[in-house]
């Protein structure tokens, strides 16, 4: 997929006819094509027919029937349809699209029209220059993405979580508390929770330095910035991990095979959580915060995780890495 060419041809058209926010998008449309709002079945949010056909102008369709934040995305996407050198013919945009319901050219050329939307609805400069004015509220950021570039509210997650710096996470739960999209920006340890799953604040991100949301009809969206160091626990420096460890299987009365078993399971996530702080210069407290971030939803490792001695394991286990590299 093209995805960089594509955004820059979004970026052209505003630089072109100095588009401001919210973008005009039916002025814009009728530039290129004809446009036609109206009813379309299927769950179809909207159509593109004669696309590069020799002497037939452009047609765009857009099903009147969608909600409106999400009729001018579609828009936007007919839009790329239309600018993109390479996608022709007639295509039928569907309410969701995945590769195994169609050819991979289909999927790819869905993604380019997508990725063209997203940075005409929302250009890179324009979201960079927001978070550069305020970066410490970003349910504020996520708020002002909304009401200025008229965009949903997801819409808005997703483009800002692409540009704020790594340990943020936003969590989009619908009333009763079950996540519908989450994500995270990039190079953040934690996990992202998955579709239906139940937010649960006292289990997830519980570590969490600053913690926002924003609350709509259909739900609420959580933002979550993660610490980059997290004080250890005051224990003993000598204290052994391996006893630790070995007190806290008597009290969960595991077997022999079970305790290998978790014992693989843990040192492969601290494993993974060390080589990731090694990159960089690594101390005490950025190595607990990643591997506390690692630990994320390994649900499979709870009835260690929450046990009352774990933070003391953990500590003389990060205790001894860090003697041992250095």
């Amino acid at each position: 997929m093209r995805i960089s060419i594509v955004q820059n041809y979004a970026k052209r058209l505003h630089a072109k006819y100095n588009l401001s926010m919210p973008v005009d998008l039916d002025e814009l449309a009728k530039k290129y094509a004809t446009l036609k709002y109206t009813q379309i079945p299927m769950d179809i949010d909207g159509v593109c027919a004669d696309l590069k056909v020799s002497g037939k102008r452009p047609r765009i369709f857009v099903n009147i029937e969608m909600p409106k934040k999400r009729q001018r995305f579609t828009l936007a996407h007919e839009i790329g349809h239309v600018v993109i050198p390479w996608h022709t013919g007639t295509i039928f945009d569907l309410t969701t699209i995945t590769e195994s319901d169609s050819t991979i050219e289909y999927w790819e050329m869905e993604q380019e029209a997508n990725a063209f939307a997203t940075e005409l609805l929302m250009p890179t400069g324009w979201i960079e220059s927001l978070i550069k004015k305020n970066d410490s509220d970003i349910s504020n950021l996520h708020k002002e993405i909304v009401k200025l570039a008229d965009v949903s509210d997801i819409a808005a997650c997703l483009r800002l979580i692409q540009f704020l710096p790594k340990g943020h996470v936003f969590v989009a739960a619908d009333h009763g508390g079950y996540v519908q999209y989450s994500g995270r920006s990039k190079g953040t340890i934690a996990s992202a929770l998955p579709r239906g799953e139940v937010l649960d604040m006292a289990n997830h991100y519980t570590y969490c330095v600053k913690r926002s949301f924003v609350e709509t009809m259909s739900g609420i969206y959580y933002w979550f910035e993660l610490p980059t160091d997290i004080e250890l626990p005051n224990t003993d420096r000598n204290c052994d991990w391996r006893t630790i460890l070995q007190s806290i299987f008597r009290d969960l009365g595991l077997e022999k095979e079970a305790q290998i078993k978790m014992t693989q399971q843990l040192n492969g996530v601290l494993g993974f959580a060390n080589s990731i702080v090694k990159r960089g210069t690594p101390s005490r407290e950025s190595l607990y915060s990643a591997c506390i971030q690692r630990l994320e939803r390994k649900r499979h490792l709870d009835p260690l995780t929450h046990h009352s001695e774990f933070p003391q394991f953990l500590s003389a286990k990060i205790n001894d890495l860090i003697e041992k590299s250095s």
